[in-house]
């Protein structure tokens, strides 16, 4: 191997990475589209069970038609929510149907509830 290549890889190895603004614990979904950049993340899915844990203080819009979503135990209702979210905050899906997560915050459309 060339001399050059060794410092390199150690650069490239020790180099921070840009993180995401969420990380998934365990979880399982049905039908989902995800998208995550360093400020933002996307998800749509038709079935979401799992935590997914905020890395980062963001904005946010959540959209779910049935099942239960909590964030760091307070069980949200069914439709539209947008808010803020501290970094070591958590959101628990349960069975959550028809999904639709923004962040940042897209806002919620009317006639959402």
């Amino acid at each position: 191997m060339k001399a050059w290549f060794f410092p390199l890889l150690a650069a490239f190895l020790l180099s921070p990475t840009s993180a995401a603004p969420v990380s998934w614990g365990s979880f399982r979904t049905l039908l989902s589209q995800e998208r995550t950049g360093r400020d933002s993340y996307s998800l749509k899915a038709f079935s979401v069970n799992g935590r997914l844990n905020i890395r980062q203080d963001v904005t946010y819009s959540l959209t779910f038609q049935g099942g239960q979503v909590s964030i760091d135990h307070r069980v949200l209702k069914s439709g539209c929510t947008t808010g803020k979210l501290k970094a070591g905050s958590a959101l628990n899906f349960q069975d959550a149907r028809r999904v639709a997560m923004f962040i940042p915050s897209r806002g919620c459309s009317s006639g959402s509830s």
